[in-house]
């Protein structure tokens, strides 16, 4: 209950723009449902997520079924009729588009469940669900829109493995590699996953033998209010600020178990280093778009790195990014 009003507070604090859970809301197919929904859209309302009337914007909460939503104790059970209940009740469906366009953000939804459980919390990546999937958005009205947007894949189960925090056995995501080349081929630039409980945060590059590689980020997250969490970090949720221009920065919140309240966590060294770089280039009124970096080994053994630069803008300036020619830095 302390996790649960001190996560509200500071989602209401910090007023996001759109809601995402990634599962595991309750931990059975039917009992708590609707306190659950209840519970998700009066956080919603206190984001201000509703339009001038007060209703809630449904495209603002978007929800996931998690494995604890479907299956008794996350383990056992039928997806069909679980599934069904749990759609309805969030208004969802198994694979799925939706386009913000205010956000100029485009959301896939993809159910990684499996049809059945016995005793297992194992994920799947089924052939005919990624079919549909593609179909949506080969078919949505918005597809040029959404070709141009920051596009996000939604999945409960994890598609890597989550380090640091136990084992992946009976837990791992079967068939990830026909998931990894759907990432590939709709240049995904987000991974939202939860399933773990654990929180994550990875950075893949796909096509690295071409110039121009696409980079994506695989983000999980920890539980947010959980009784007796397993993330020694404490309970969790992750903030994500993407701009007009496509520029996305990730901040992760944590409330310790001692703690009344969720803090952001700091940046990490590399973030710090990356940003004195660019300070101590450019100075304090520049923001570069996208960093980058490559490391080049000769038969000698010695190092360079090469940071290209995508983009440059003043702080507080709405010009368009400036495109940098390419810098070398040894």
């Amino acid at each position: 209950e302390e996790a649960a009003i001190a996560l509200r507070i500071a989602l209401t604090k910090l007023r996001p723009d759109i809601l995402v859970v990634t599962g595991d809301l309750q931990d059975h197919p039917w009992l708590d449902a609707r306190a659950v929904r209840s519970w998700l859209e009066a956080t919603a309302r206190g984001c201000g997520l509703t339009d001038p009337q007060g209703v809630l914007l449904r495209d603002r909460l978007i929800v996931l079924a998690g494995n604890h939503d479907l299956f008794v104790f996350g383990l056992t059970g039928v997806h069909a009729i679980a599934g069904a209940l749990f759609r309805r009740q969030h208004g969802i469906q198994r694979c799925d588009v939706q386009y913000v366009a205010t956000a100029r953000v485009a959301f896939f939804h993809l159910d990684l469940n499996p049809v059945a459980a016995l005793f297992s919390a194992e994920g799947t990546v089924y052939a005919d669900r990624l079919g549909s999937l593609r179909e949506a958005i080969a078919t949505h009205p918005l597809k040029s829109e959404i070709l141009s947007a920051t596009r996000i894949l939604l999945v409960h189960p994890h598609p890597l493995p989550v380090p640091h925090n136990g084992t992946d056995f009976l837990l791992a995501t079967q068939g990830t590699h026909h998931l990894l080349r759907f990432m590939a081929e709709q240049r995904i630039h987000m991974v939202l996953h939860g399933h773990k409980h654990f929180a994550t945060w990875s950075h893949m590059r796909v096509g690295g033998a071409t110039d121009h590689a696409h980079f994506l980020e695989i983000l999980g997250a920890g539980s947010a209010m959980k009784d007796g969490d397993i993330d020694s970090r404490g309970h969790n949720f992750n903030l994500i600020t993407i701009s007009d221009a496509g520029v996305r920065r990730v901040r992760q919140y944590f409330k310790h178990p001692a703690s009344s309240h969720f803090e952001e966590k700091p940046p990490s060294e590399p973030e710090r280093e990356t940003q004195a770089l660019v300070t101590g280039k450019y100075g304090a009124r520049y923001r570069i778009a996208e960093i980058i970096c490559n490391a080049a080994v000769d038969g000698e053994g010695t190092a360079r790195n090469r940071y290209k630069l995508r983009g440059m803008q003043f702080r507080g300036a709405c010009d368009a990014l400036i495109r940098l020619p390419k810098i070398r830095d040894e």
